[in-house]
């Protein structure tokens, strides 16, 4: 009975929780802003068991293998935390929109090739890159301080601005005349027609033409997922914030339920996300009663991952698309020195993660004193080398994890 029950609950929550509430037509520059319509016909259920996470996983159980990239150290090359990755035939361009606030090219061997861009106001510049993605041969770069994306061709040249009048986080170029945008609550009082939704598209002026989820002004507690909204093949995959569903968002303007991550009687209550009521909120995430989806998810062509918290404690989930199962881990080890760490994109078949070489730095100190041919035969002759000449002020170690059948 008592799973029936939160079975129902959960069905109420997916199902009522983000639907499209009747509203104003509300139009701006006279014309109508259509609704997203949200279909729900086919989708994913994934049961989530609370695990106790005390032991440690060994992530080489659902992994096949793992390579890394090692870039480069060079001055010119530095970056920090890395916020986004696009992964090319031969290049990677990485995005690190707080620290060094710079949008980097690298060779598939390490290699600093390019800046794309730079700090500044002028054409070609930002303040912060706050979002990029590959639009056909172009590399587009958000601004949201600028309200503008910036065109540059694979050469790092730039090519053109386009500004737009409100604020956003994040976007996706469907075709020339079409873009979707992903705001957050505090933003957009001046537009009517979009001030209470999470994600609206225009033409390429910057004219509204729909819009989708809706979630009132300032009922929500404004929160930004660096993760939670993930284009791959033109189709953008979205969670909302305080969400536990997974969506798809198509350039035909329709939205589909992808995934509906199911906690049970772990779920938040919907109370919770009310924006008046953040102490209650604090009080329930530093507790062990409810476990909180985190943003960020990621998809190869066979599995998600996903995580979430608990007591601020974060687990890890991936989940197989052919087979339903769902492996769900806290503390890890595995592939030393490397780590199942910070995952920020993904290819077809792999997981793409980093770590910075400071995580283990004390702990491979010892192995100079071991014979190097007993390392090799323990860790590989590539996870060797580069565990020996490692160093801690070096730059971030890209990571890909080839996760197996399971």
């Amino acid at each position: 009975m008592t799973k029936k029950l939160f079975g129902i609950i959960f069905l109420i929550f997916l199902f009522g929780g983000c639907s499209n509430i009747s509203k104003e037509g509300i139009k701006e520059d006279g014309r109508p802003v259509s609704e997203m319509k949200i279909y729900r016909d086919s989708f994913r259920t994934i049961d989530v068991k609370e695990i106790d996470g005390s032991s440690a996983f060994n992530v080489e159980e659902i992994c096949d293998s793992v390579s890394f990239i090692r870039l480069s150290s060079d001055t010119e090359a530095t970056i920090g935390a890395i916020d986004q990755i696009i992964f090319l035939d031969s290049v990677l361009i990485l995005r690190d929109g707080y620290t060094s606030k710079s949008v980097k090219m690298f060779s598939k061997s390490g290699q600093f090739v390019r800046s794309i861009g730079s700090h500044g106001r002028g054409p070609g510049e930002y303040i912060e890159p706050t979002f990029m993605e590959l639009y056909g041969n172009k590399i587009a770069i958000y601004d949201q301080f600028m309200r503008r994306i910036q065109f540059y061709n694979l050469e790092g040249k730039f090519l053109k601005s386009v500004k737009f009048p409100f604020y956003s986080m994040k976007f996706h170029i469907f075709n020339d005349n079409q873009y979707l945008f992903n705001s957050i609550s505090c933003d957009n009082d001046e537009f009517r027609s979009i001030v209470n939704y999470s994600v609206f598209e225009t033409d390429s002026t910057g004219t509204f033409t729909s819009r989708g989820f809706y979630r009132k002004k300032n009922t929500y507690q404004s929160l930004v997922n660096r993760h939670n909204f993930f284009p791959k093949n033109n189709i953008v995959y979205y969670r909302p914030v305080y969400n536990d569903t997974i969506y798809s968002i198509h350039e035909n303007g329709s939205i589909r339920v992808e995934f509906a991550v199911n906690f049970g009687d772990r779920t938040v209550p919907e109370k919770y996300r009310n924006g008046k009521r953040k102490r209650d909120l604090k009080k329930a995430q530093d507790g062990t009663k409810f476990l909180f989806m985190n943003g960020d998810f990621y998809l190869t062509k066979d599995y998600l991952h996903f995580s979430y918290s608990r007591a601020h404690r974060k687990f890890d989930c991936i989940y197989s698309l052919s087979t339903g199962k769902l492996i769900s881990f806290g503390k890890k080890y595995g592939f030393f020195p490397l780590f199942f760490a910070n995952i920020i994109g993904s290819t077809e078949d792999a997981f793409i993660g980093y770590m910075f070489p400071i995580m283990v730095t004390n702990d491979v100190a010892a192995w100079k004193s071991l014979p190097y041919d007993s390392l090799v035969k323990q860790f590989g002759r590539a996870r060797t080398d580069l565990g020996l000449s490692m160093q801690k002020e070096d730059n971030p170690i890209i990571t890909f994890f080839y996760p197996k059948q399971f």
